[in-house]
């Protein structure tokens, strides 16, 4: 009996870090592509952004005062808020598995180590 509840619980866990193991490349990989700008930088970004769509050779020959211009860069930065809303909501669903997974299994962290440690 002991023996297939300890089955039994190690196929869950295994199962959980199956999950686990599946958002974590996911998100981890994109991060360090891309540093997610912020404040003034998401800015320059989104004019960088909008020049490079608009085919400018430099944000420089962005006009203030043409409403395309204007128009792509505000579409550049809200692309950029959409993207960093969704890495941000991606990190917090990853916390919470992970959360999750270290409330209901007392060895989590040990297991992680020595899974890492084998990676």
């Amino acid at each position: 009996m002991r023996q297939r509840d300890y089955t039994q619980k190690t196929q869950q866990l295994a199962e959980q870090r199956r999950q686990f193991e599946q958002y974590r490349p996911q998100y981890q990989q994109p991060q360090q592509q891309v540093q997610q700008p912020v404040g003034d930088d998401l800015n320059v970004v989104a004019k960088r952004i909008a020049a490079s769509r608009l085919g400018l050779n430099s944000v420089e020959d962005l006009s203030e005062l043409d409403f395309d211009h204007i128009t792509a860069v505000v579409e550049a930065k809200q692309a950029l808020l959409n993207q960093q809303a969704y890495m941000m909501n991606r990190q917090r669903n990853i916390n919470n598995l992970e959360a999750q997974l270290r409330s209901e299994e007392p060895k989590y962290d040990e297991i992680m180590a020595n899974i890492n440690s084998a990676i």
